[in-house]
């Protein structure tokens, strides 16, 4: 009888999930594909209307110790030339004897993506609220701001990357004389 009863649990979930009378939002974050619920495919165009370009090839290195405790390694950003949405970025890390030692490709558009976040949402309203205050937030956005937020975000990035600076960790260590364990 056990086997009975595992055979028709087993067929209702597979006719229940396989309903082609579901409705509802589902979201792909990979191919940003929403369907609503008329069963219509609508695709956020965010990046596709984005027309930010790079004109020259934008190059951007710093020195850090990071192989070798002795000699500094120059950690350097390439972007390629041509639309931000299309356009590809390279960080390579070299050593002090003109070795590679790490070579990372992305997408430029890395540099730019961010700036749909806005950075406060309703509380109040609903998803509806939700979804018309981020289409006005993108429609806001003017290509200087694109430009500007692209060009912080490039001459900021080892910033992020980089955990902690020189400068940096001698104010830390004047803090440590200053603390006493009691």
């Amino acid at each position: 009888m056990k086997w009975y009863k595992i055979i028709m649990l087993a067929t209702t979930l597979t006719l229940i999930s396989c309903n082609p009378n579901q409705t509802g939002n589902k979201q792909s974050a990979e191919n940003e594909v929403l369907l609503t619920p008329t069963n219509k495919i609508a695709y956020s165009n965010r990046r596709e209307n984005l027309k930010l370009s790079v004109t020259d090839t934008i190059r951007k290195s710093i020195s850090y110790f990071f192989s070798n405790p002795r000699l500094k390694d120059s950690l350097v950003l390439t972007i390629e030339p041509g639309m931000v949405k299309n356009s590809k970025a390279k960080l390579e890390i070299i050593t002090a004897g003109n070795n590679v030692i790490y070579t990372q490709n992305f997408e430029a558009f890395y540099f730019i993506k961010w700036i749909y976040e806005p950075d406060s949402i309703p509380t109040t309203g609903g998803q509806d609220a939700y979804e018309r205050y981020l289409e006005n937030y993108w429609r806001s956005i003017t290509p200087e701001q694109y430009e500007a937020y692209f060009r912080k975000s490039v001459e900021h990035f080892f910033d992020d990357i980089y955990p902690i600076e020189e400068n940096k960790h001698n104010n830390i260590k004047v803090l440590e004389k200053n603390i006493s364990d009691e």
